[in-house]
């Protein structure tokens, strides 16, 4: 087996394993470790579709493992949103038990 063989084959069995992986960021971790053997077998190969497909997807994996910064402490923005949200959902399920129930308002 080629070099080239070889890699690919590590890249995939590298973005399998992130398939199994239970925690995100683990995943996310997995998923760009593969984004990057994917592109070292792209470039062996030559292949300039495959060196952009590995190139998106690890700058998607990059941004989505920079929005999950462990200790990131909510905004009173985001706190409040979720305070809103949690208030219309309290909502909706009362008018849906009453619903339910027959009761009309």
């Amino acid at each position: 087996m080629s070099l080239q063989d070889s890699l690919g084959v590590l890249a995939a069995l590298v973005l399998i394993t992130a398939f199994y992986c239970q925690s995100q960021r683990r995943r996310r971790l997995m998923a760009l470790l593969a984004s990057g053997l994917f592109l070292g077998y792209a470039a062996l190969l030559g292949s300039v579709p495959l060196l952009i497909l590995g190139g998106l997807f690890a700058g998607i994996n990059l941004v989505r493992l920079r929005g999950m910064r462990v200790g990131r402490a909510p905004t009173r923005a985001t706190w409040q949103m979720d305070h809103d949200v949690q208030d219309r959902v309290r909502d909706i399920q009362a008018v849906s038990r009453y619903s339910s129930a027959g009761i009309e308002f």
